[in-house]
């Protein structure tokens, strides 16, 4: 019974015994930086992010899971003089599934699969002017999409990978509140819902590498 509940390695451990250019199919360790291509209002925009870190897991020999923790996710505080102070927090996650092409025995693997990447926000202003009310706002947005990559196998246990996400769908869910006592507590508050479909104006590349445990 263990070792139908552990086909994946199991399979790995036999082909590697049999095959000493065998690359091991086991959880691994990811890490990428991206590079985003944006098209906005006022012109075209450029980012490059810090790295992003993800687990990759297989089941079988071509099921690739992935969860991981995407760049820019972060928590500051800020002050700027005569004006005022706040903090902004944003956590940005992803659960990406893969269908590994070929086998583990090939040096160059491509893959194609979807996926989920929710995002959470929150902001507070806490002006020192009289002429401003403090504000909060805090939301939540739900990306799906597609990805189609590449990964070169270097020795048993490393790896690089290349990839070209396509985000086509988003739900955003946002709540923002104006602390003016002037207004009662309901209008204070405003919420919105709003739906995005086909989103070709991003376009992203990441590049990355990886260990294998």
């Amino acid at each position: 019974m263990a070792q139908n509940s552990e086909t994946g390695n199991t399979d790995a451990a036999n082909e590697s015994n049999e095959n000493p250019n065998f690359y091991s199919l086991s959880n691994a360790l990811r890490v990428n930086f991206s590079f985003t291509y944006q098209s906005a209002n006022f012109g075209v925009q450029t980012r490059f992010y810090s790295p992003a870190i993800s687990l990759q897991m297989y089941r079988g020999k071509r099921h690739l899971h992935e969860i991981g923790i995407l760049s820019p996710s972060s928590l500051s505080t800020f002050q700027i003089a005569d004006v005022g102070r706040g903090i902004t927090g944003s956590l940005n996650l992803k659960y990406q599934y893969n269908y590994m092409l070929g086998t583990g025995t090939q040096k160059f693997r491509p893959y194609f699969g979807a996926g989920v990447y929710p995002s959470f926000f929150y902001a507070r202003n806490d002006p020192t002017t009289n002429n401003n009310f403090p504000t909060r706002s805090s939301g939540a947005v739900f990306g799906f999409g597609a990805v189609s990559g590449l990964q070169l196998n270097l020795k048993s246990n490393f790896f690089l990978d290349v990839s070209i996400p396509l985000r086509f769908a988003s739900i955003q869910f946002i709540q923002g509140t104006v602390l003016n006592p002037a207004l009662p507590i309901e209008n204070q508050i405003v919420s919105f819902t709003r739906t995005n479909f086909f989103l070709p104006e991003v376009f992203i590349i990441e590049i990355g590498g990886g260990l294998r445990f």
